[in-house]
């Protein structure tokens, strides 16, 4: 069953970020989730999109399957790949423009994709917990990729059309070490049971309140309330770094994935929000961040679990 999985997180840690710049919509372009070593969610109809010239006819060739799609005024395309098995063999995603230009992604596998969001604890690697450098050195699993953006960077202002500094890795003794412990831990517990190729993608950010992961849009209402007037009131709420902005980091380290297929959400933040009054709200908060990530990744099905 898809699953929304809520902790909440025990410290935090401080961090100054960058906003992501939107690419140049002329471009052909992919966002940086769409790389070799990826992988595509098992089971489900899958979103590629990209950039690319206004009017440009675009190819989408995988699993010899081919599917077609035009950029829009903006640039913007999207087609959408059929669902398919779990299917460990990786093979190549081609995208190609009438024009010529060319991307191919190598050793693309399909299996199940699990977004990991949150603050400090869900981003703490598996080096620094206890018994990690023997966890990593033991960890040749081929079977599991993580998808990691730039620490302590990505917040933004405005809607970002893609994360900073993503990239995919397959799990080895050489990389394990750096991947989400809270993320690397679940995977492994899970695979004898799934038994597929999972893919880890990471946006946590230290010492950050939830309402840095809602949208500011969803979050207008809410303004109207005495205690979330009470909330801006607090000098700390908006000020201390770029990261606390309401929206901030929904703009710049999750929505530019939205709206990729996933298999669910591992959510471990809480920590943030803790005093009063951030935490007399939290519930009403948590619960309209999950209706949002819904709709975003167009997956209504999502569900939680405390």
């Amino acid at each position: 069953m898809k699953t929304f999985l809520s902790l909440l997180a025990m410290f935090l840690t401080a961090a100054t970020p960058l906003h992501a710049e939107p690419p140049d919509t002329n471009d052909f372009l992919l966002p940086s989730i769409f790389a070799s070593g990826m992988v595509l969610q098992r089971d489900r109809e899958i979103p590629v999109w990209g950039w690319a010239s206004p009017g440009e006819k675009i190819t989408v060739t995988f699993a010899g399957k081919v599917t077609r799609a035009v950029a829009g005024p903006d640039g913007r395309w999207e087609v959408a790949l059929a669902a398919m098995p779990s299917n460990r063999k990786g093979r190549i995603l081609t995208v190609k423009a009438a024009s010529g230009a060319k991307r191919e992604l190598d050793n693309v596998v399909v299996g199940d994709v699990w977004l990991l969001a949150g603050q400090s604890n869900m981003g703490i690697p598996v080096s620094e917990t206890d018994g990690g450098a023997d966890a990593a050195a033991q960890a040749d699993y081929p079977w599991l990729c993580a998808f990691g953006q730039w620490p302590f960077q990505g917040a933004s202002p405005q809607r970002a059309r893609d994360v900073v500094g993503g990239t995919w890795s397959v799990c080895s003794p050489f990389t394990a070490g750096s991947i989400s412990a809270v993320g690397f831990y679940f995977a492994r517990s899970l695979q004898p049971s799934v038994d597929v190729p999972i893919g880890l993608v990471g946006t946590a950010m230290g010492g950050t309140w939830i309402e840095s992961w809602i949208d500011s849009e969803t979050q207008a209402p809410m303004k109207e309330a005495e205690i979330y007037r009470q909330m801006c009131a607090d000098p700390a709420f908006p000020s201390e770094g770029q990261f606390r902005l309401p929206g901030a980091l929904y703009n710049g380290k999750v929505a530019p994935l939205a709206p990729m297929a996933l298999r669910g959400v591992i959510w471990y933040q809480g920590e943030g929000n803790a005093s009063p009054p951030l935490n007399t709200v939290y519930d009403t908060m948590l619960t309209t961040l999950i209706r949002r990530w819904r709709e975003d990744f167009q997956q209504p099905e999502l569900q939680e679990t405390r």
